[in-house]
């Protein structure tokens, strides 16, 4: 798997089911729970040359996969890769893809303020709003912030524009919207679309105000 910025999250757990296919040891280089070969306990290997071999070699394919999933122009600007362990490599990605955790929590704070605050805007067809309120849903679940499936149908519904009124009160009758996802919510919502009157526009002086 290819990291794309925007996808971090759901990279890390592609690589996650990538790597432990190729060997657990293999991840377990990668996520830093296989101790590396160092000076520290080169000597407690010492006397076992198979599993020092053995140790270079997951080290190498781990670091070989991680490489070969980060594209060239976030690779060129880390630091020697020659000389980092595949750990290292995977910790540099995190901090830069997620930050610390004063910047973790500011990013929740901000993406839960944009789903508190969420509303259809006048202009915006139900594909535009969706679209705009999906976005929001992703972001939260790349930083861990879970909502239920009807939590977010009922936020996305209850939010729509004013002249989605009665069709909102015909959804939220059928025994479906406990059940559905937000995707087959907006299929519902675009079958009755072309039935929903335009938002007006009011010209300063009131409707008539252009009326000689």
């Amino acid at each position: 798997p290819i990291l794309i910025p925007e996808e971090y999250n759901s990279w890390v757990g592609r690589m996650y089911l990538h790597l432990n296919t190729i060997s657990e040891d293999v991840w377990k280089c990668v996520d830093g729970t296989l101790p590396d070969i160092s000076p520290d306990n080169m000597a407690v290997l010492a006397g076992n040359q198979d599993i020092q071999n053995e140790r270079k070699k997951l080290q190498l394919q781990a670091k070989k996969e991680l490489v070969s999933a980060i594209p060239h122009n976030i690779l060129s600007q880390m630091d020697d890769i020659i000389v980092l362990t595949a750990n290292q490599i995977w910790k540099t990605l995190k901090n830069r893809f997620c930050g610390n955790e004063r910047i973790i929590g500011n990013k929740k704070t901000s993406v839960l303020n944009e789903f508190d605050n969420f509303k259809m805007l006048s202009h915006e067809t139900i594909h535009d709003a969706h679209d705009r309120f999906n976005f929001i849903v992703i972001k939260m679940n790349n930083l861990g912030i879970k909502k239920t499936q009807h939590e977010i149908i009922l936020k996305f519904l209850n939010n729509l524009f004013e002249s989605w009124k009665m069709v909102k009160l015909i959804i939220q009758g059928n025994p479906a919207i406990h059940t559905e996802s937000l995707y087959e919510l907006y299929g519902e919502l675009q079958s009755y679309e072309s039935s929903i009157d335009p938002p007006t526009t009011t010209a300063f002086g009131g409707p008539l105000a252009l009326v000689s």
